[in-house]
């Protein structure tokens, strides 16, 4: 006979962080001794020598793995004394993903996975005595990610090949291609298809991601392949302001006279680049008057993230929403003007840190994970010489 356990209602409210409990955690010791003494020796060389062993979200993420496997709640301390030699250290963003550690009740990640990663950043973990499986991660190199295969620039356009020949390495030759394409596609209003019976356009949202100094500054480049048309629209609306200020002129000075004359007005802000820090009824005016059509161009993806958590910039929706070229609707109060943009056509170029990552998409279920082609640049510790090759003009 099988009892059927009843249903709680009250089980599924969520509830505040500090009434959870969270399960203590079995401790799975593979290294001899006081598991304590030997992570606070190793913490204890990593603060003397200030090392970043979190320069990587997967890095950072595992490591509180692995000491919410190892001590439970009592781990916390430890997770933030190696993370606040990231650049962009948060005590609060360190408390969260903590939480989201221990909740996870077990994710198979060990103490070893710390002890890895101290190794390979230069950490001297001598004096610990390690299990034998600890030791063979030790010598295993990184896994170095994959590139975009030869022969596919071999099939590119002559137009985009002489964007990528400027590459001085593979990494770069990536990071100029998916950028140019990522541009580009904001700028091709007669180019479409069919997916899955709706018609679609070739706007696409693209993070490049890295360890800061890694070189992805290369991106800002690909800005260059729209600013014609950007600055051809920025004259046409300049003309129109032009035209609408002689209106307006004339309009005030018969108005007396003609009580009848129609007020001029006032004409579209024509643009293609939008400013990602911006009201949300700004973006979204700046939308529909360019016919639903723009690129968000960043190099820093904080700068969205950001605007995304203040109050008068949350326009996560409608950034989602543009992806599929879903009518977005708002209302203008100060001319009490109902607007709906209808299949907005808009295009996304962002970089940042893997952590700027989490901070505008914090987890696998928020709706922009999926949209996002996201590209992480590989570090290379080796010395660059930026005066090797002679230029004349510039990249630019």
């Amino acid at each position: 006979m099988i009892m059927a356990k009843k249903f709680n209602p009250e089980q599924w409210l969520e509830k505040p962080e500090s009434e959870i409990k969270y399960p203590v955690q079995e401790k799975r010791t593979r290294f001899e001794g006081d598991p304590n003494s030997k992570i606070e020796t190793i913490i204890s060389r990593i603060e003397s020598q200030s090392i970043d062993i979190t320069g990587s979200y997967d890095s950072w993420r595992d490591i509180g793995f692995a000491f919410a496997d190892e001590f439970g709640e009592s781990g916390r301390e430890y997770f933030h004394r190696i993370s606040k030699f990231y650049p962009e250290y948060s005590s609060r963003e360190c408390d969260d993903q903590y939480n989201n550690c221990l909740k996870s009740n077990g994710h198979g990640i060990t103490m070893n996975t710390f002890y890895h990663f101290a190794k390979i950043n230069g950490v001297d973990i001598s004096g610990c005595k390690l299990s034998a499986d600890v030791k063979d991660i030790q010598d295993k190199e990184p896994e170095k990610l994959p590139l975009i295969p030869d022969e596919v620039y071999r099939a590119l356009p002559d137009f985009l090949q002489k964007i990528c020949d400027v590459s001085q390495t593979d990494e770069e030759r990536d990071i100029l291609l998916l950028g140019s394409l990522a541009t580009l596609s904001s700028i091709m209003p007669n180019v479409y298809g069919f997916y899955h019976q709706n018609k679609v356009s070739p706007n696409l949202y693209l993070f490049l991601t890295a360890k800061a100094s890694a070189g992805k500054g290369l991106l800002n480049h690909c800005k260059q392949l729209a600013y014609p048309v950007h600055f051809k629209l920025r004259e046409e609306s300049e003309m129109l302001k032009a035209e609408y200020q002689k209106d307006l002129k004339i309009y005030n000075a018969n108005k007396k006279d003609d009580p009848d004359a129609e007020k001029p007005q006032k004409p579209p802000e024509k643009l293609l680049f939008i400013p990602a820090n911006s009201s949300a009824t700004g973006v979204f005016q700046l939308l529909s008057d360019n016919d639903g059509k723009g690129l968000i161009f960043e190099t820093e993806g904080d700068t969205l993230a950001n605007t995304f958590k203040s109050d008068y910039g949350n326009y996560s929706d409608g950034f989602r929403k543009a992806f599929h070229h879903e009518t977005i609707s708002y209302y203008r109060r100060t001319d009490k003007e109902y607007v709906d943009i209808e299949s907005p056509c808009l295009s996304a170029v962002l970089s940042g840190t893997p952590k700027q990552i989490i901070n505008l998409v914090p987890d696998a279920e928020n709706g922009l994970f999926s949209r996002f082609l996201f590209y992480r640049v590989e570090m290379q510790n080796i010395w660059k010489d930026v005066f090797a090759q002679p230029v004349e003009n510039g990249l630019k």
